[in-house]
Parts: C-alpha cells; structure tokens; sequence
C-alpha cells in the first residue's frame, strides 16, 4: 500500500500542477479525487452574493486580471477562509467513511489545513496535505498557458497580473504552509512529483 491515509488535500496557487498531480495520483493509487473549485460553484449558487461578498468576488467584478495584483491575491485569501468549513466537513466525511479521497485547489487555507491534520479529533492521523509552489514567474507563466482556461484570450497585461496575483498568492501560501508544518513542494520536476507528494505526505504522520 502506498499511503496511511484516507484524505490527501493539495493545497497551491494556480499554474502550479495541483489537478495534473490529482489525476496522476488518483489513477496510480486508484481512488477519488476532486476539485475545491467544484465545491466553490455550488456555494456561489446557494449563497446570496450580498451574505457572501468574497466568494462573489470573481463573477461579479468586471475585468477582475486589471485589478492590482495585491489586490487581488487579498480576495483569493479571502475566498480560501470562506470556503474552510465547507471543506472541512468535506475532508471529515470522507476520513470517518474511510472512503479515500483527494482534494485539490487553490481555496484551501494552511491554517485550517492544518488543524485537520494535526489537531482536529475526527480527522488527525487521516488526513495529510502538500502545497505545491512555484518560484519562477516565468515558468508559472508557460504553465498556465499549457494549462489553458481562457488564459491565452486575454490581453498581455490581464495575463501580467494574473500571473503575478498566482506568484504573490503562491509565495503567501508557502509560507503559511511552513509556519503550520504542512510540507511545501516544488512543483518541478513532474516525473518525480507523484512520489514526493507521497513520501511528504508519509512524513507528516510522524510529527502526530
């Protein structure tokens, strides 16, 4: 058996191989995976945009890659705290079922990440987590270009920023990772990255 787990959280900003790396896991270890943005879509759905003004954010504001990058990376902060119970409830179902399960996205927030890991009575010794980063702007640059995703619609200084706001976001959420005790990975090489996830994630059950 390759891993102790029942839920592996894959935390990082985006243009950093969160979903590459799910698929590739989810087949090699042959369990389920999904997406925090699946989760967001729902709750944008059933949460009126005047009780949730952050989780709105990115439909309702126009031209939202012309914001200050800064800017920016402070509401993707803000949808990741947003969307921490409703991830956690997710992570405790699929621990207590003992049905395994892989979660990926940029909404999920180190610090209460961690509790579920560590210090959550439900969930700690079944849940384990990574953060991918990548440091080089130009390299998550040519990734989200492969990526797609509308990405390359947009204009040069739209795909400026938004490739900026994942650099800030990305470098805020490595050090969060850090200060919490969550292993944080680079995203490069690929071959080589389904196996450090898991050896990190074996890691981590021996600080328990």
């Amino acid at each position: 058996m390759e891993h102790d787990w029942q839920v592996l959280l894959v935390g990082g900003s985006g243009g950093t191989g969160k979903t590459e790396l799910t698929e590739a896991l989810s087949q090699r270890l042959g369990i389920s995976s999904g997406q925090v943005d699946d989760f967001r879509l729902v709750l944008q759905q059933v949460s009126p945009p005047i009780e949730s003004t952050s989780l709105h954010y990115f439909v309702a504001t126009a031209q939202v890659w012309q914001q200050p990058p800064e800017r920016v990376c402070e509401r993707l902060i803000a949808v990741a705290a947003y969307m921490s119970e409703a991830l956690r409830i997710v992570s405790i179902h699929h621990a207590v079922t003992r049905h395994p399960y892989i979660l990926e996205g940029d909404g999920l927030l180190p610090s209460k990440v961690s509790e579920l890991v560590f210090s959550d009575p439900e969930t700690r010794g079944l849940v384990r987590a990574v953060f991918l980063v990548e440091k080089d702007e130009e390299q998550l640059r040519r990734n989200m270009l492969a990526r797609g995703r509308g990405f390359s619609q947009n204009s040069r200084e739209e795909q400026d920023n938004q490739v900026r706001t994942n650099w800030i976001y990305g470098r805020w959420l490595m050090t969060e990772a850090k200060a919490h005790r969550l292993p944080v990975l680079a995203s490069l090489p690929w071959e080589t990255l389904p196996d450090r996830v898991l050896h990190a994630a074996s890691v981590i059950a021996n600080q328990h």
